[in-house]
């Protein structure tokens, strides 16, 4: 009886610790959902929904623009997602390489910049559209074809 009773117990224990666990990951989806839409006004002009995030009981996580599959709006996405995330939690650095950046439309880019720079944190990027002024002003490192970062290509064969 004292076992049956203990496993009882155990149960729902577990059961107030599932629903503990839930309750925490709705909060962090809500918030997330909360910054990214805010983030999606200032990039979009209030004019494109913005990116969601949707975790289930089940643990089925499941992110994207409700209307918009293309791969300009889920880099985009991916995007917001990221300074979400920097901006609500105390990640020191973010990293973002060109290919993501390249699917964004010029206007998007520009904004998305000028959230990298008010973040207030660093921010890393590998970029080819210098025209930008924030990005001019912002450059730390410019690489070419004749000044690589390591002094050599890494993917070239050695003679």
């Amino acid at each position: 009886k004292e076992l049956q009773e203990a496993r009882i117990l155990a149960e729902r224990r577990l059961e107030q610790l599932i629903a503990d666990q839930q309750t925490a990951i709705e909060d962090i989806v809500s918030r997330v959902n909360q910054k990214m839409a805010a983030l999606n006004k200032t990039v979009t002009n209030g004019l494109e929904n913005p990116p969601v995030l949707a975790i289930s009981d089940a643990k089925e996580i499941t992110f994207g623009t409700a209307g918009n599959t293309s791969e300009g709006t889920a880099c985009k996405s991916m995007i917001l997602f990221d300074l979400a995330v920097l901006e609500l939690t105390g990640t020191p650095a973010l990293v973002h390489d060109g290919n993501i950046l390249h699917s964004i439309s010029r206007d998007h880019f520009d904004k998305l910049l000028e959230l990298y720079r008010q973040s207030g944190k660093q921010i890393f990027i590998a970029a080819d559209r210098a025209e930008n002024e924030i990005l001019t002003q912002s450059t730390i490192l410019h690489l070419t074809e004749d000044k690589r970062l390591f002094g050599f290509s890494w993917g070239r064969k050695k003679a």
